[in-house]
């Protein structure tokens, strides 16, 4: 900084107590300690919209800025991934009181020193980028946690914990119809939750994979699904969801019922018409086209399969665009 390089990239930070490393420093023309030149904070995120918590990030950052260079950065940055990435700029001075808030109500928090019992490591979103995150499976794996059993929320967690049940092994011995009414959801989501646990703990015991099969209910899971039809269509799409502005769905590939045939169209920008091979057609079944000579045998009736909950919303997303 004292240099006056243009761009620092990962600038290691440290007042004493915090700590961070900077994205990048951006050198502008503003008069500071250092010279003729001062430096303002770059971040980059993969996420479209700056959340708060990056926010706060960026003044922490500019904090300890300010303790190098003499004088407080007048703006942060944030680049996104959209259009070729964008760069979003805020002004210092509207988030540093709600950050020394925050703040001192953080700091406040470690010197009175946190009671270890009113304290868990609930598993939560941050836990797949958290470096201590060893720490707190082990914890849960001592204490036979109930998030481990498979499918089981935070919500339904409170729930249990209610009936003095705290363990996977506790829970997976309750007896079925359950003594307890849930003073939230259905009986039935928790017992089958309880089944859950009995199985896990049943193959925990053994130390071999246990798993039993399920009776066939009508209306229920696979059964809901349609009789096959001659045309059926088995449809997915690839995408890139950071490509330009709105993402891009770039391979669309279907196969027919009875037919090994695979079938795909790709575009590279966002912009670009579906292109139809030679020989076929632009013919459209809901989202996506189709070769003409199958077009021409279709069956009054057929369905489209897929195996992605997200399919559904991005077909009708891209559906205009095609």
């Amino acid at each position: 900084m004292r240099a006056g390089a243009d761009i620092i990239y990962q600038a290691n930070l440290s007042d004493g107590t915090w700590r961070g490393r900077a994205d990048f420093l951006k050198k502008v023309d503003a008069p500071s300690g250092l010279g003729k030149w001062s430096y303002e904070v770059i971040d980059s995120k993969l996420a479209k919209e700056t959340r708060a918590g990056t926010i706060l990030q960026l003044c922490l950052y500019s904090e300890m800025i300010e303790k190098i260079q003499g004088t407080p950065p007048e703006y942060m940055h944030v680049i996104t991934p959209e259009n070729g990435f964008t760069t979003h700029t805020y002004r210092l001075d509207d988030f540093m009181a709600y950050h020394r808030l925050i703040k001192r109500s953080l700091e406040a928090a470690i010197e009175n020193g946190i009671e270890h019992d009113k304290t868990y490591p609930i598993p939560v979103s941050h836990c797949d980028v958290c470096r201590w995150w060893q720490y707190c499976v082990a914890r849960r794996r001592k204490d036979d946690h109930l998030s481990f059993v498979a499918g089981l929320s935070a919500r339904h967690t409170v729930e249990i914990n209610n009936w003095s049940i705290f363990t996977l092994e506790k829970f997976a011995q309750i007896p079925i119809p359950l003594q307890t009414k849930p003073s939230r959801g259905s009986a039935d989501t928790y017992e089958r939750l309880r089944e859950q646990a009995r199985v896990q703990f049943e193959s925990r015991e053994k130390h071999i994979p246990v798993y039993e099969l399920l009776d066939v209910t009508e209306d229920i899971g696979l059964s809901r699904l349609p009789e096959p039809s001659e045309g059926d269509i088995f449809f997915d799409f690839e995408g890139d969801p950071f490509a330009y502005e709105n993402g891009l769905e770039y391979l669309f590939g279907w196969v027919f019922a009875g037919d090994d045939q695979y079938h795909r169209h790709w575009r590279s920008d966002a912009g670009q018409r579906v292109a139809a091979k030679p020989g076929e057609s632009r013919t459209t079944i809901g989202v996506f086209p189709i070769a003409s000579a199958t077009a021409n045998r279709l069956p009054p009736l057929l369905f489209v399969n897929s195996y992605s909950g997200t399919v559904p919303g991005g077909a009708s997303l891209v559906s205009g665009s095609m």
